[in-house]
């Protein structure tokens, strides 16, 4: 399993590589269709997309308080949970065109 330090750069990569799988091609277009709107396992609870209007990557997005010196670096305590639809935005609130 991927430190925290890792863990972006290992899902990006998990969701190119089953993209490439799923277009069946390494084609720029063919991966941005498989990607658009595509639900999947984002290695924390809740579900995360990549939207079909402006590619965005949602997610639910955690609230922590973060301990430092008492537990060692690294040990959070998750105090929220936010829903990432409403971090995000609606397409009507935002200006990007793709």
């Amino acid at each position: 399993m991927p430190t925290s330090r890792c863990y972006l750069g290992y899902a990006a990569m998990i969701q190119i590589l089953e993209a490439m799988q799923r277009a069946g091609s390494t084609d720029t277009a063919g991966l941005i269709k498989s990607l658009e709107g595509h639900e999947f396992d984002g290695l924390k609870e809740g579900k995360s997309t990549f939207r079909a209007w402006d590619h965005q990557h949602v997610q639910d997005v955690l609230v922590g308080e973060a301990f430092g010196k008492e537990m060692g670096l690294g040990y959070y305590k998750i105090i929220a949970t936010v829903p990432g639809d409403t971090v995000a935005g609606t397409v009507n609130h935002n200006t990007c065109k793709l």
